[in-house]
């Protein structure tokens, strides 16, 4: 895409993103800036630690993070089973070795050519067989992006891709 063009179809949101104090409203301008146009989902999460302002003693390196989904945005016929299974306000506990604990740790994107372990089982575990999960998750890719505010890990946002 050309950057002329590019930067003239995230103008609108890079107007919006960041204008209020409300980190949900913020959250929500960013999932709609990104989808559908950029990638098929897209979600911010922010580090519960950040959240909640407890940033003074956390582990330079701890075996897990915990972060809130913020904001989700899907734009396809499938949107009502995304929203069930991603629930906006969602806490969820990332271990160490997931991309997106990676992602926040080394603050460097994390692209995959399907969904890890970690994410195939906790959808597994809302209660959806295997092959509902499968079926939704079909073959898809993910980039999931460090947020970062004066050098500090805040989050991240993920974003998912189908065939």
């Amino acid at each position: 895409m050309a950057p002329l063009r590019r930067r003239g179809y995230f103008s609108p949101a890079a107007d919006a993103i960041g204008s209020e104090l409300d980190l949900r409203l913020t959250g929500r301008h960013v999932v709609h800036a990104l989808a559908p146009g950029f990638c098929d989902a897209a979600s911010v999460y922010l580090l519960q630690r950040w959240l909640l302002e407890e940033q003074a003693h956390r582990a330079a390196d701890p075996p897990q993070i915990e972060a809130r989904r913020l904001a989700l945005r899907v734009g396809s016929d499938a949107s009502e089973e995304w929203e069930h299974l991603l629930p906006v306000d969602e806490v969820l506990v990332f271990p160490r070795e997931t991309p997106y604990a990676r992602a926040v740790a080394t603050g460097q994107s994390q692209l995959l050519d399907g969904v890890d372990g970690h994410t195939f089982e906790r959808l597994r575990r809302t209660g959806h067989d295997d092959a509902g999960v499968k079926a939704l998750l079909g073959s898809v890719s993910f980039l999931i992006v460090p947020l970062r505010l004066r050098g500090t890990a805040v989050g991240f946002i993920a974003c998912t891709r189908g065939p």
